[in-house]
């Protein structure tokens, strides 16, 4: 009799740890051609601040918006929106697609101009746009903006927009 039971109650468990809710990020990579004429803004920065919209009881909410200020360094794309420090917001952790990046660190920043529900324009950077997940250290500075370079050039002379 306890082996019939043990045998209904593993299935059961294995039924139960299967259909746990999941939440994350579900899109797809793109080419970094693609993303760079997708984002309304590319830049290089380094981040100066970082700041969770809400808590609970004193500690950042994991599914509110994270707001992030950004000094600008050198811009490759749509300077108009960019210039001293701006802020960039990204979705909370949990919610889908935000990023999680480092204080003091330097970082292509690329994204889309959106409206705040105040009706201002707003930035935002998510997982799905980020050409590059990581800080650029100084062997990589180099290559990173010739790359940039080199998406810029491609863009303004060999991409039609239909």
């Amino acid at each position: 009799m306890e082996k019939v039971i043990f045998m209904i109650c593993i299935p059961a468990f294995l039924a139960l740890i299967t259909f746990q809710r999941v939440e994350g990020c579900t899109c797809l990579r793109d080419s970094l051609i693609n993303l760079y004429k997708k984002s309304d803004f590319v830049f290089i920065g380094k981040l100066v601040n970082k700041t969770v919209e809400n808590t609970i009881d004193g500690e950042p909410d994991p599914n509110a918006d994270t707001n992030y200020v950004v000094q600008v360094f050198k811009v490759y794309k749509n300077g108009n929106l960019l210039s001293g420090t701006v802020d960039i917001r990204t979705p909370g952790i949990v919610s889908l697609c935000g990023i999680d990046l480092d204080v003091d660190k330097e970082y292509i920043f690329n994204g889309m101009e959106t409206m705040s529900t105040e009706g201002d324009p707003t930035l935002a950077i998510t997982d799905c746009n980020m050409m590059l997940h990581f800080p650029i250290t100084q062997q990589m500075l180099g290559f990173v903006q010739d790359s940039l370079e080199a998406l810029q050039f491609i863009e303004a002379n060999f991409v039609t927009t239909s």
